[in-house]
């Protein structure tokens, strides 16, 4: 199965009028629920990401409550090469970047990727870009560029799905059917399509929410990095108070 590398909750609270948008950092350590492969009885360690790849949503979710007392009951999973598909339907993204992440990405209309060869930029300088389905891709990506890696990346990814509700406040009932027809085909879900359809025709309820997209999970100063088997983790140093403080945030 397929690694679940992004994972990103999405809570909408009608009571505070609010979407927050909370990423699980897929290199943090957690228990597997049934999974004993060193067979001493107890459930083994593993990242985050391995669940959705060895049992699908019905394990992932299972691992989530288990490590992080949340049940999360509707899912949607998107194949990255699905995603380029659905930006292009919403008309493509305005995101701020700076010059760096700007040279990372190819100018449009271009398929090859940085590092290839007659690669050419999409720009040098810091500003909004304007970018196709494809380029975005290419942005959510960038990984290796930062100094703290994955964490900048979750944080670019919560930021562009930001810009996309935004984007998606502007639209009327055509054209986001449009933008749902073109997803649908895309995404696996457990959700009906008349549920599916309903998010979208509630859109225009949530209009005026404020989006928070700047949560994560493990939070600042309760992790520290790990070497298991080989691959950099991040372990969770009061697993607690990091449950109360995500319950806290999507609750309180």
């Amino acid at each position: 199965g397929q690694r679940a590398d992004t994972n990103i909750i999405v809570s909408i609270n009608s009571r505070t009028k609010t979407v927050k948008l909370i990423s699980l950092m897929r290199d943090m350590v957690v228990t597997i629920p049934g999974r004993d492969w060193d067979g001493d009885g107890m459930d083994d360690y593993a990242k985050f990401n391995a669940a959705f790849a060895s049992g699908g949503f019905s394990l992932h979710s299972k691992m989530i409550e288990q490590n992080l007392r949340l049940k999360l009951d509707k899912y949607i999973a998107v194949n990255f090469d699905a995603f380029p598909k659905v930006i292009d339907a919403m008309g493509g993204t305005d995101v701020k970047l700076t010059g760096g992440e700007a040279e990372r990405v190819p100018a449009a209309g271009s398929k090859i990727r940085y590092g290839g060869a007659g690669y050419v930029p999409m720009g040098t300088t810091d500003g909004t870009y304007h970018m196709d389905g494809y380029q975005t891709l290419q942005f959510a990506r960038l990984r290796y560029y930062y100094a703290d890696s994955d964490f900048t990346r979750t944080s670019n990814q919560r930021k562009l799905i930001s810009a996309l509700i935004q984007k998606a406040k502007g639209m009327n009932v055509l054209q986001l059917n449009d933008v749902l027809s073109e997803a649908l085909p895309q995404v696996r879900t457990n959700m009906s399509r008349t549920t599916f359809m309903g998010y979208s025709i509630n859109a225009f309820r949530y209009a005026n929410y404020e989006v928070d997209s700047s949560y994560r999970v493990p939070q600042d100063g309760l992790w520290e990095s790990d070497n298991k088997n080989g691959a950099s983790v991040l372990v969770l140093t009061d697993p607690v108070r990091s449950i109360r403080e995500l319950h806290q945030y999507l609750y309180g």
